[in-house]
């Protein structure tokens, strides 16, 4: 109930807020979401549940350029 209250002081309730929690529950480090709500909190929500919240781009590109760098 904690993590939800927090959740909502932010903003974030209802179903996303319970998506959030099951995924960091899950020890999910990502959360990938088109949700323009959720990428404008995502610093607090990191901050709250040490998730990571990424629109699908960004996690290729940052899988891209991992792989880049262990080519070389």
């Amino acid at each position: 109930m904690a993590l939800r209250n927090q959740l909502k002081a932010i903003g974030v309730v209802g179903l996303d807020s319970n998506h959030l929690i099951n995924a960091s529950r899950e020890s999910c480090e990502v959360f990938l979401t088109l949700d323009k709500g959720i990428l404008k909190k995502r610093d607090d929500i990191r901050d709250i549940l040490s998730i990571e919240c990424l629109e699908p781009v960004a996690l290729l590109e940052r899988l891209k350029m991992s792989r880049s760098e262990g080519a070389g």
